[in-house]
């Protein structure tokens, strides 16, 4: 069944209790299963299109429809053998907008009224994560026209910096609007149960935001404004924090680590503080985060607890640290730690052979890097090219920020590899053109790509023609698996003088019946036969041509130089023609394109013609014989011998010295010889 057909037979129940009614009458087993995330998707979705879509889902799953699942799911998601694997994972993804305050928000509303059965997931998160982009740009304008923070019931401080004006906040929340609003990030912890420490100053406004676990005393996510790492001028504060009793340790689990505030950040003294006070928080940066650890001073990295953690988390750092906390950073040091430890590429120096190339590659087999990689890997425009073109499972654009400024570009690029990516996998305001073109022209099923194109109203009508027209001109065998609606007189042309086979008879043969007429046939064979001549035995076995037409596509088939003389070679062999057809018109022209004569029978005068091809009269194969050896003397060696006359013989040599090899002795005296040797050797 048909994705369109799948959810077009859902719209035949009156409402989702009927879908839910039929998939527990259908899967006994999984009753249970079935009542719980449907009860989920009736809590959280709350509109019946969007109840559906996530049933589509379901059944898609339990009736283990590989279409419909192709269609609806990361391809990440296509081995879970029950379905019921992949919705926990989508529900965790929803549960980011749909389990937070963000559910209120009038964008995200919106954005899930919009669902609608037959959306692929990537679309969906990619529609709501649209929605969050624009509620932040909302949050920026609010928190530049207020001054103070609102202050949420529970919210209190508890650590005073001294010296600095600022205080510890702790926010007894798992997501804290008012703070989202003023940082420009999402303000919400990445594990349920943590809450908020919001560093602020006397207005209060914040300034940091660290999420925090009240029950371990751990930090997790420690970042500053729009998720960014944390200014030297608050490192006073953060060690105050961290030599508190508030602290007892570093989580290794965070978003985008890269960004957090390090230990590895502090200046030295404030870094022994550190160790001297509580050690264990520097391993635990050590185990979050191990390449910092080569920032270290000299001091921590000669400590032989602390670089036995770090190497054995990240295995190669030995190759860049010495015993006596010397650092190594020639480019030989990190090819060997690159050895041992492949993912070290993504820190290694500019320097190392290759190094855009390398890091791309192996980012794109995995993808999740880019979190731990700093802004300068993550926004560089070749190294991602370089990891899209490498990304199987497409799940790098999950860790490419939107507002990369060629985020487009990047896009364009997906569909330019050809790894069969999906237009619902990205944001419809990327999806234009020239995207559609190159996945229509790289397509499997282009037929049903245009068809989605045109159901999803990606493009205009417009728009729509010159898709097919591109798509045509990028891979012109489309032509014989895009659907009637889309071909015409014009397109078939195209396609045929691009890649003649493009139209073969073989595959196309009812399409051109219904399609086009004896006449425009006959100018598409001729067109088509140019660039692949042996469909002339196609054409001619399937249709019904006149000589002279024949003849023309011949002629045609040997009037290119693209061909090579063996290719050209083989078409005035007599199995490519018809009786009747006068095999000299032909093979002068292949001969003037590089043929030879090899396989031209001259016949004696006095002899019939026979009705075969490949037979032409002396007179003819005399000025075919001349007309080789213009060419190139060389050609001497095809012709046959007793053509081969002294003016003839002569003519060769002058062209091309190497003709001496193939003259006819019988024919000649020893006087013409003695010159033909003379002009061959005085040529030399």
């Amino acid at each position: 069944m048909r994705l369109r057909e799948l959810y077009e037979s859902i719209n035949l129940f009156e409402n989702y209790n009927g879908k839910v009614n039929k998939l527990k009458r259908d899967f006994p087993e999984d009753v249970a299963a079935i009542d719980q995330h449907a009860q989920w998707a009736i809590t959280h979705l709350k509109k019946n299109q969007a109840i559906l879509w996530f049933l589509t889902i379901i059944e898609a799953g339990l009736t283990r429809n590989q279409e419909a699942l192709e269609n609806l799911l990361p391809p990440a998601w296509l081995n879970d053998p029950t379905i019921f694997d992949s919705l926990e994972s989508l529900k965790y993804s929803l549960s980011h907008w749909l389990g937070t305050e963000l559910a209120a928000n009038k964008r995200i509303i919106d954005a899930v009224n919009a669902i609608r059965p037959g959306a692929s997931v990537p679309a969906v998160i990619a529609s709501l994560g649209t929605a969050e982009e624009l509620i932040n740009q909302d949050n920026q304008l609010a928190r530049e026209n207020q001054k103070s923070i609102e202050i949420m019931e529970g919210d209190h401080p508890i650590l005073q910096v001294p010296g600095t004006g600022r205080t510890w906040w702790h926010l007894p929340y798992n997501r804290h609007a008012p703070e989202s609003t003023f940082m420009d990030h999402c303000g919400t912890c990445q594990f349920s149960g943590n809450n908020l420490l919001s560093l602020r100053n006397a207005i209060p406004r914040p300034e940091l935001t660290f999420e925090w676990s009240p029950e371990t005393k751990e930090l997790y996510q420690t970042k500053g404004p729009k998720n960014s790492k944390p200014n030297k001028q608050y490192y006073p504060d953060i060690v105050t924090l961290l030599l508190s009793d508030i602290v007892n340790g570093i989580a290794s689990e965070s978003w985008f680590p890269g960004t957090d505030f390090s230990l590895f950040d502090l200046p030295e003294k404030m870094l022994n503080e550190i160790v001297a006070a509580k050690p264990k928080l520097i391993y635990d940066q050590i185990e979050k985060y191990p390449i910092d650890f080569l920032r270290a001073p000299k001091s921590v990295l000669a400590n032989e607890n602390f670089r036995s953690v770090a190497f054995d988390v990240s295995p190669g750092l030995e190759a860049l640290v010495s015993e006596t906390g010397e650092l190594n950073n020639s480019d030989d040091a990190w090819e060997q730690a690159i050895q041992s430890n492949e993912d070290l590429i993504i820190y290694a120096p500019e320097t190392i052979q290759n190094y855009k190339q390398r890091v791309g590659v192996h980012v794109g087999k995995k993808p999740s890097l880019l979190n731990y990689a700093n802004a300068k890997v993550r926004n560089d425009f070749e190294i991602l090219k370089y990891a899209i073109a490498h990304n199987r499972d497409h799940a790098i654009f999950d860790y490419i920020s939107k507002f990369h400024k060629q985020y487009k570009e990047l896009v364009n690029h997906a569909f330019e590899t050809g790894n069969n990516w999906d237009l619902d996998e990205f944001d419809r305001k990327y999806i234009d053109l020239h995207v559609c073109t190159l996945a229509v022209a790289k397509s499997s099923y282009p037929e049903d790509l245009l068809s989605t194109i045109e159901f999803e109203n990606y493009l205009d009508s417009k728009d729509l023609d010159k898709l097919v027209d591109q798509a045509v001109a990028v891979n012109p065998h489309i032509v014989s698996r895009i659907s009637e609606q889309f071909l015409t007189f014009d397109r078939l042309k195209s396609a045929a003088s691009i890649q003649g086979d493009a139209i073969d008879p073989s595959e196309m043969d009812s399409s051109l019946d219904e399609l086009v007429d004896q006449k425009q046939l006959y100018e598409l064979a001729v067109i088509a036969v140019r660039t692949s001549p042996f469909l002339i035995h196609e054409f001619v076995n399937r249709y019904s041509f006149s000589d002279e037409e024949v003849l023309n596509m011949c002629i045609s088939a040997v009037s290119t130089r693209s061909l090579t003389s063996s290719t050209m070679q083989d078409l005035i062999e007599h199995r490519f023609f018809r009786s009747g057809i006068p095999t000299y018109k032909v093979a002068s022209t292949a001969i003037k394109n590089g043929a030879s004569l090899a396989y031209i029978t001259p016949i004696s005068d006095g002899e019939d013609m026979p009705v075969e091809a490949g037979y032409v009269t002396a007179e003819q194969y005399q000025k075919l014989a001349k007309l080789s050896i213009k060419i190139d003397g060389y050609n001497l060696k095809s012709v046959n011998d007793e053509f081969k006359t002294y003016e003839l013989s002569k003519e060769a040599i002058s062209n091309n010295v190497t003709a001496v090899n193939f003259i006819n002795r019988e024919l000649l005296t020893t006087e013409e010889l003695d010159e033909l040797w003379t002009l061959a050797h005085g040529a030399r």
